[in-house]
């Protein structure tokens, strides 16, 4: 039996619902913001030399449903890049991405391993297809690494970060995440 579409007038009139999204991505946009001005490019550098710097941006309709994004790095390059990305989607979840080229993974398989055994793997060919990562929850093995690289040229490694109802707290949280792949002293 197909389903019969109607105009849902209820909804399209409830500016409160609207309202109440908007100061979501507000909230969004201003933390990742405050996040961005802690990363400047000297301090990437030290970390990455192709590091382009940091970008906060928004959209709305990855799925169906508003996103909003934060990059540390901004160096998608498949072979030896590197990139952070934060990414808060409406419906889905707040997750930290971690995209690695391939030479960069294996330049970087202590950092991997050592520091972030509480990230997934993301099985995609797509970096960028979040919807089939996120679904993988695949762990990350020293012994499967090449082979992953092998497969697909570069590895996604993600984790969900819990919501926190304190806009400070949840700053704090994500900093801490991207400190712990940061700092190559701990």
């Amino acid at each position: 039996m197909t389903q019969v579409q109607k105009i849902d007038i209820d909804l399209l009139k409830d500016k409160s619902t609207f309202d109440k999204i908007q100061e979501q991505k507000s909230i969004f946009i201003g933390i990742f913001t405050e996040i961005a001005n802690h990363y400047p490019q000297s301090k990437l550098s030290n970390f990455h030399s192709n590091a382009r710097g940091v970008k906060v941006s928004q959209g709305i309709n990855l799925d169906h449903c508003p996103y909003q994004v934060l990059d540390i790095f901004r160096d998608f390059d498949l072979k030896s890049g590197f990139n952070v990305r934060i990414l808060n989607w409406m419906g889905h979840g707040l997750y930290i991405f971690l995209q690695f080229g391939r030479e960069f993974a294996v330049t970087n398989e202590k950092l991997i391993f050592e520091r972030l055994s509480e990230f997934y793997s993301g099985i995609s060919t797509d970096p960028f297809d979040y919807k089939t990562i996120i679904k993988s929850k695949e762990s990350l093995k020293k012994e499967n690494l090449k082979d992953h690289l092998n497969k697909f040229s570069f590895l996604v490694l993600y984790k969900e970060i819990q919501y926190e109802t304190s806009l400070n707290d949840q700053k704090e949280v994500l900093l801490e995440n991207i400190n712990l792949i940061l700092d190559k002293d701990s």
